[in-house]
């Protein structure tokens, strides 16, 4: 009788194992791309734990993509293509100005605003909230190893924690990779503790969170600080500009003050120069002591996003030397046929804002 119990317990362990092995592998041939604007890696074939990618944009110096139903259990290969990439005037891409890159991933939802948001441990050792909107108390996340956050799961947070564990953000680094120049492909390996994660070459500036910063700086109501609309693309999205002064300026002082202006993301490929505007915004809006003072003599112009179709579509240089409120967004005109491109942005953001402001000191 007892040998008998031991057989059974036996088979029911094997055949259980047997099924956690079958859901695995339908789970990892099931892995698939979640259609995400912003994005621009697709599937083409997956054997065992390998997953083949393609750049739909044909996009030189960005990918994006994310990814459900990811095996947990082992590590994944993602091996990128760029061997077709290119055209005829930029000639083809060589990832070989790849090498060293590590890219980043999170679990956090790709379009979401707390995606982006970071922490810091101040010197009494509270998490301390980037965003900028937050305060008092409310920027603060607790005391523990890693911040309160509502991004990733708790029990994975410590995965996106720094190694001196006095920052934490919802993206990490992706460190095991490899530029192939022989075959012009890239790949990426690491094991994920989620099933579904986003995999960028860099941090992402969304148009989603974008659209939520500004809308939380109009809501905010800051002295000196205007929110304009310029109008719409031809996809219906907004562009702003931002206009920073210091609270006691009157339009008298307009008339002299310098003006700096700042635009980035003039190529949708390109969200790095997004996040430094971005930034600079919220030191401006910090009330400190050394915000103060740079707006004591200046006005800040800041264009985080000057091509949000661009960045939809994960293309270059959409219309990188365009800037009219009438032509906005017409691919007729190529950028590189209008000459003196970068003086006609700075005429018309001047022109339409109509801030009785001297182009030339711009």
């Amino acid at each position: 009788m007892f040998c008998s119990i031991i057989k059974v317990n036996s088979m029911e362990r094997y055949i259980y194992s047997l099924i956690l092995l079958s859901v695995s592998l339908l789970l990892f041939a099931n892995v698939k791309v979640i259609d995400m604007v912003g994005c621009n890696l697709d599937i083409v074939d997956v054997s065992d734990n390998k997953i083949e990618l393609i750049n739909t944009s044909n996009a030189f110096n960005w990918f994006a993509g994310v990814f459900e139903n990811i095996d947990t259990t082992t590590k994944t290969t993602f091996r990128l293509d760029m061997a077709d990439i290119g055209d005829e005037s930029l000639g083809l891409v060589d990832v070989g100005k790849w090498e060293g890159l590590w890219p980043v991933y999170t679990y956090g939802k790709y379009l979401d605003y707390n995606t982006y948001i970071y922490y810091t441990k101040n010197n009494n050792g509270y998490w301390v909230s980037s965003d900028p909107f937050l305060t008092g108390d409310a920027k603060l996340a607790g005391t523990n190893k890693t911040p309160v956050q509502n991004v990733i799961p708790a029990e994975l947070a410590e995965e996106f924690l720094s190694e001196d564990g006095m920052y934490w953000s919802a993206w990490a680094y992706l460190k095991d990779t490899k530029a192939s120049t022989e075959f012009n492909t890239f790949t990426i390996t690491n094991q994920f503790s989620y099933s579904t994660a986003s995999i960028s070459m860099r941090v992402p500036y969304t148009y989603d969170f974008h659209k939520a910063y500004m809308n939380k700086l109009i809501d905010a109501n800051i002295p000196g600080v205007n929110v304009h609309n310029i109008g719409k693309g031809i996809k219906e999205h907004d562009l702003y500009i931002v206009e920073i002064n210091h609270p006691d300026t009157t339009e008298e002082d307009m008339k002299n003050r310098k003006v700096v202006l700042l635009y980035a993301n003039e190529d949708g490929d390109e969200p790095d120069s997004s996040w430094i505007v971005n930034n600079i915004i919220s030191f401006l809006i910090s009330g400190s002591p050394e915000a103060t003072e740079a707006l004591k003599d200046l006005t800040f112009l800041c264009i985080p996003m000057f091509d949000p179709i661009g960045w939809e579509e994960a293309t270059y240089g959409a219309f990188t030397y365009q800037f009219t409120n009438n032509s906005m967004y017409d691919f007729t005109q190529w950028p590189w046929l209008i000459p003196d491109g970068y003086k006609s942005i700075r005429s018309e953001v001047i022109s339409y804002l109509n801030l009785g402001l001297d182009k030339n000191r711009v």
